[in-house]
């Protein structure tokens, strides 16, 4: 998912990923992960907020993962 500049911090990032959880879940999924540049600490702070795990993935990247 990409937030354009002009919508960063009015809460689009999380509402399109409550979004994204709720329809894994109804589908049935058992995790969800994405990744995120190291430097985008907007997105490693609400993917924890939203509970998911993160861990580094390489050079400069970061993995989060959520158990549904």
């Amino acid at each position: 998912m990409l937030v354009a500049d002009d919508f960063h911090g009015v809460g689009l990032g999380l509402k399109l990923t409550d979004m994204i959880i709720g329809i894994a879940r109804e589908k049935g999924l058992k995790d969800l992960y994405g990744f995120a540049l190291n430097d985008n600490i907007q997105m490693i702070n609400l993917s924890k907020r939203l509970g998911f795990t993160i861990e580094k993935y390489g050079a400069d990247e970061v993995k989060f993962t959520l158990e549904l």
